[in-house]
Parts: structure tokens; sequence; C-alpha cells
């Protein structure tokens, strides 16, 4: 088993970083959000209760489908089942919509690193890609 290195540790404390502050922020959100997280959490929530991959309101007219509720057309499945996995263990809330969301955020800086390293960054300027990742605002707010 390789022996953990100092810069690991280094990497596992700008994750708790991201993920403090993540957390320090959750308290604000008080609905699922605008746009596509709001489509996101209503997908979720009829996943959630055994409708599937349905809408029951028009989010565009590309398609004109021949009553309100319909299969869901335009978005990519895996968000919306995250969500709905979520909604059915933890309840049919926001928060159980923003949770998972929340946790692959705060495990960003890793992929940051992962990256960096594979274009041949040094260590300490991977690192320091790691730390600014966890502090970009779409990323941390969205």
């Amino acid at each position: 088993m390789p022996q953990l290195q100092r810069h690991h540790g280094t990497l596992l404390l700008i994750v708790g970083l991201a993920l403090t502050l993540r957390l320090v922020l959750l308290p604000l959100l008080h609905n699922p959000g605008l746009h596509d997280a709001l489509h996101y959490y209503n997908l979720g929530a009829r996943l959630a209760q055994g409708e599937g991959y349905t809408l029951d309101y028009v989010w565009h007219y590309n398609t004109l489908h021949p009553q309100i509720e319909h299969p869901t057309d335009h978005w990519m499945p895996l968000t919306g089942g995250i969500v709905g996995l979520s909604m059915t263990i933890f309840g049919i809330n926001h928060w159980a919509a923003i949770g998972p969301f929340l946790l692959m955020g705060a495990l960003l800086p890793l992929l940051v690193y992962a990256a960096a390293r594979q274009m041949n960054l040094s260590i300490r300027g991977s690192l320091l890609a790691a730390a600014l990742s966890v502090a970009i605002p779409e990323i941390v707010w969205q």
C-alpha cells in the first residue's frame, strides 16, 4: 500500500475547507434555486413519488406535447436520478436535493488536482489550483 505523502494531507485539508464553506453557506439557501436547479428539484420529486421521468408543466416549446404532463425530453437523466434517489431516502425537500451536489462540489478540488498533475504541473501548482477551485462562485452557490 502506498505511503500517504504530505501533500495528500494538504489536499484533504483543501477538500475539508471546500466542504466547510458549503456547510457554512447552506443555511442561506431557502429554496431549490432557479432554472435548471428548480427543474431537477421537480423531476427528483416526481421520481421519488414514483411518477418517473415526467413533467407536469411546459418547460420549452421545442416539442409540443398533446398534454401538459409528458415525459421529460430536454434534460440529462443522471442529475434528476441523483436528486430522486436522495429525495427517496431523505424525503422531498430542498436539503435532500442539494445534499449530493454539496458533497460532489466539495470533492471538486480532487478532480482539479488530478487534472493539474496530469498536465504536468508541480505538486505545489496542483495544490494551488485545487485550493482556488474551493471558492468558484458558480460552483459553490449553484
